[in-house]
Formats: C-alpha cells, structure tokens, sequence
C-alpha cells in the first residue's frame, strides 16, 4: 500500500504500507508517492494499492501496468468514468515533463492497454455515497479513449420513511473484453450476468 497518510489498516500477511514522508520545505529529505512506487516495484509485488492518483506518481503507475504488473488499484477524483481517463491522461503530462514530447496518441494506447476497469463513486441524493457506474476502458482508436458500461446504478428516489436513495443496478448489455484475463486467474464469471 503507498499512501500519503496511513489510513489503510489491510491483515493479511506480508503487507508493507509505505508512506510519503515530507520534512517541510526541504526538497533532500522528501520521499514523493513517484518515490515509494518506484521503490515498491523493485520489491515485485503482487498487488499494489496506491491511495490516490493526483500528480506524478501517475505516468509510473501506467508504466508498471503496460509492463505487466498486474492487481494495481488506485483511486482519483473526477466526474464519471469518461473524465477519470481525461484526469489520468492530464496528470500524466503535467507531473511528467519528460514525457512532452511524447505523442498524445502513444499515451492514450498505453492508457487503454493499462487500466481495464473504472468504478466511479458518486454522492447520492442522501448524502450517502454509492458505486453508480462501473465501466471497461477501451481505445476507441482514432487517438481517442473511450468508457463502455458494464453495470450501472439507477436512482429511483428517496425512501419516504427513511430518506435513503433507492435503486438498482442494471447491466450494460455489453460482455466486457477482460472476461478472458479472469478466467486464467480462475474467477470465472457468467455471461448472462452483463445482459
């Protein structure tokens, strides 16, 4: 786990929680989230949990995924699922100045071939916080990056008595392209359960 502040407490054996470390203003006695995953990498880890994606740490996060290290799970903040990709793709160029002169189009495939999954969260009418759209990202070609969307939440309203959003989810109608990666790690899912 590589986290600003510690805040993931996981139990199982032989996790390392690694923290970024600022000692002020001084730039020599900083260790950066782009510092603990460089260095975690060389641990060859199994998973990788990176608290939350908003600078540099980026462009190496989507190095390590297009070199094949697998189980990588971050967050970041935006709208919808279309926007996290947009967000990523941003973030990779401003904390990455040595990556300016790197076509747009080599970074959006790298983008496409890393990540296959995006959850997004969103506030509900409530208050409460819900998972509404869980999304596969595909490249859409022409340079583009595109979400399809594999399972959705529905809100029917709030609940009378307990002022609770209520809804459902309801598929996508589209089986996504990653079925394949998850059978080989023996997690075999259904078909029918995406139409």
């Amino acid at each position: 786990t590589i986290e600003e502040s510690a805040e993931l407490r996981l139990r199982q054996k032989q996790v390392i929680g690694l923290v970024v470390q600022t000692m002020g203003s001084h730039v020599a006695g900083r260790v950066t989230l782009r510092d603990l995953l460089t260095n975690a990498l060389r641990m060859g880890p199994e998973r990788i949990i990176l608290g939350e994606c908003r600078g540099e740490e980026v462009l190496e996060m989507l190095q390590a995924l297009y070199t094949g290290h697998n189980g990588t799970l971050t967050t970041a903040y935006a709208t919808n699922a279309n926007n996290c990709l947009t967000r990523l793709e941003t973030l990779c160029f401003i904390g990455g100045m040595h990556i300016q002169s790197l076509p747009v189009h080599i970074l959006r495939r790298q983008i496409a071939d890393s990540l296959d999954v995006i959850v997004h969260m969103s506030r509900m009418p409530d208050g409460s916080r819900k998972i509404v759209d869980i999304a596969e990202v595909l490249s859409a070609g022409n340079d583009k990056l595109k979400t399809q969307s594999i399972f959705s939440y529905h809100v029917d309203g709030l609940d009378t008595e307990t002022g609770k959003a209520t809804g459902q989810f309801e598929p996508g109608g589209v089986c996504p392209t990653f079925l394949s990666k998850l059978a080989i790690m023996d997690i075999p899912l259904p078909r029918e359960m995406f139409v």
